[in-house]
């Protein structure tokens, strides 16, 4: 009686995902007789086949192949190279294990004896891992990357030579990342979060942008009678909250908290009237922004009592407390949205 041993099995990388017959796994044995000795120099047949489940599973390929030994009675044959004679199509690798079995006709006929079955491990399974699962096959242009977003691969678009490549919340990207002043979101980028502020995101940005544009030059602070509606708060990311109260207490009207709720600009309807805070920090970016110079107050959502709230001019330093006209005064309004 004739017989083989298996020295290895080696998997060569490439998509595992196929309508009949694998992409080529590398299989290499010693084929020796009973007695031990190697059979060189000598034609024999196999008949490969790949079960799920277990060693006597289900057999999802199958395939014959007609080698030579060498010298030394080693052989090398490649599964999916040979004749298909059973294919249940795609092998489903990321669903169940799976297992090798190999019979051999020592004199290169069809009388096959089985040789052994083997569990496959590792090295096929990272032919269809799901990092590499929906990799695409091909790319549309030459310099083209990709990179992982967590749940897919996306592409990066080639860049041009001598353009630096920076990592932006969790995107590489040509160039550089957003910044102050940039037109984003319906506006202008007025504040970009940083690592140790509350609510920054590695992976996505936020922060403040102005609308590019005033919702208003003469518009009061209330809707008609003067009373205090609560909105104190002075703070940055203040600014929402307290557009939402002041609405909810004045009502429906042309007054600025109103105009900046109502407003539908780029496609975004999340504007607020900036607090306090907010328009300070304005102040200090007036010059990226698009607001430096303007020789002009406007409204912030931060009431100082029943009869003033605070404005601020773009052409001085810091926002002020109204007088004079008090809340029923008409100056400017200009809103802001988070993103």
């Amino acid at each position: 009686m004739k017989f083989f041993s298996t020295l290895l099995v080696s998997l060569a990388c490439s998509a595992f995902l196929f309508a009949q017959a694998p992409q080529k796994m590398n299989y290499q044995g010693v084929a020796r007789d009973n007695s031990g000795n190697v059979l060189a120099n000598q034609s024999i047949a196999l008949r490969l086949s790949i079960l799920s489940g277990s060693i006597s599973g289900t057999v999802e390929f199958a395939e014959t192949q007609a080698v030579t030994t060498n010298d030394f009675g080693l052989f090398n044959v490649r599964v999916g190279e040979g004749v298909i004679i059973s294919s249940n199509g795609a092998i489903g690798w990321g669903n169940d294990s799976h297992f090798l079995k190999v019979e051999m006709d020592a004199d290169g006929g069809s009388n096959y004896v089985e040789m052994g079955t083997s569990q496959l491990v590792s090295a096929p399974y990272a032919f269809y891992a799901d990092k590499a699962g929906n990799m695409p096959d091909d790319g549309t242009a030459v310099g083209e990357m990709l990179y992982w977003d967590g749940s897919g691969w996306n592409t990066v678009a080639p860049g041009i030579s001598g353009q630096p490549l920076v990592f932006c919340y969790g995107v590489p990207t040509w160039n550089r990342c957003l910044e102050v002043g940039d037109t984003y979101q319906g506006g202008r980028i007025a504040k970009i979060l940083q690592p140790s502020q509350p609510g920054y995101d590695n992976l996505v940005p936020h922060g403040l942008i102005v609308a590019p544009y005033d919702q208003g030059t003469a518009v009061t602070w209330s809707n008609g009678s003067l009373f205090a509606t609560g909105v104190t708060d002075q703070s940055y990311g203040a600014g929402n909250t307290n557009t939402n109260q002041i609405v909810a207490i004045q009502g429906a009207g042309s007054y600025a908290a109103q105009l900046c709720a109502d407003l539908n600009l780029n496609g975004y309807t999340d504007w607020y009237l900036p607090s306090a805070g907010e328009a300070n920090l304005l102040n200090e970016v007036r010059a990226l922004v698009g607001l430096q110079g303007i020789q002009a107050f406007y409204w912030t959502s931060t009431e100082a009592d029943a009869s003033d709230a605070f404005f601020i001019s773009f052409y001085s330093s810091t926002v002020s407390q109204s007088s004079g006209g008090t809340k029923n005064q008409s100056i400017r309004v200009r809103a802001v949205r988070s993103f």
